[in-house]
């Protein structure tokens, strides 16, 4: 998941045969939905709960972005379902057949274990996504509260569905691997619920990409002057030793965008 306005996708020969390709899709989302303070985003799990008479998987024109949702049979939590119309929050937009549809715990003080995130890199760092919806028509003495606990710490305040209105929650800073669960608090006379979830880890570059200002520069004038070097592909500083022809770069560190100094 790319967070800049274009994409140079490099088929690169590892072997004797010649690199090929079939079919590529992109799908644009906006700037304030899916973002990491470093690196880009790397989809682990997307998922929503239904029953096993359901329908299997959803993508476009339910989703309007055309993610994919799986289906997760609920099998230790009761799945409730709606026929009301869920109200959509940007900028997520999520499909009304996800957000109609959600678990509770079977016993009602348990907590609700979402996942468990993990991988063969223990440094590596992840980004959850909580998607919810208050699908039940509650009575004046019922209440709905919990709090969104990782690896024993609550690191969300308690929080409670908003009533036939989607609403997403999600870390804003990335997390270390381990268990994710709904608890509920003292208060609350109801047990968690939650309608999807989404997974993320993060993909560490190793270099910056080079000064978006720059790269915006030399496109104008390749285009300008209708310049065709194969060289003029990809990031025009990165990796060093592709780096485009015809140009010097500097390279301050590691986390500094390379700028582009002569041509």
């Amino acid at each position: 998941m790319p967070k800049s306005n274009s994409l140079q996708i490099c088929l690169v020969k590892t072997g004797p045969t010649t690199p090929m390709i079939t079919t590529l899709e992109l799908r644009p989302l906006g700037n304030d939905t899916y973002t990491t303070q470093t690196g880009t985003l790397k989809l682990l799990d997307r998922h929503y709960y239904a029953s096993e008479s359901d329908i299997f998987g959803i993508r476009y024109p339910d989703d309007v972005y055309d993610r994919k949702w799986d289906l997760v049979f609920p099998s230790n939590e009761i799945w409730i379902n709606t026929t009301a119309n869920v109200n959509q929050s940007r900028p997520f937009e999520l499909p009304q057949a996800v957000m109609k549809r959600a678990i509770t715990p079977k016993k009602a003080t348990e907590p609700l274990t979402l996942l468990f995130l993990s991988d063969e890199n223990p440094s590596d760092k992840f980004y959850v996504y909580f998607h919810f919806a208050e699908i039940q028509a509650l009575r004046a003495n019922d209440s709905r509260e919990f709090d969104i606990v990782w690896e024993d710490t609550t690191f969300l305040p308690p929080y409670s569905p908003k009533r036939f209105q989607s609403d997403t929650l999600f870390n804003k800073l990335p997390k270390e691997q381990g268990t994710v669960k709904l608890v509920r608090t003292k208060g609350s006379t109801l047990p968690p619920l939650i309608s999807a979830i989404e997974a993320f880890k993060v993909m560490d570059l190793p270099y910056s990409e080079t000064n978006t200002d720059d790269v915006v520069s030399m496109k104008n004038i390749e285009a300008a002057y209708a310049l065709n070097f194969i060289s003029w592909q990809g990031d025009p500083c990165l990796p060093r030793q592709y780096k485009w022809d015809y140009i010097e770069c500097s390279y301050t560190s590691i986390s500094t965008p390379p700028r582009i100094i002569s041509l």
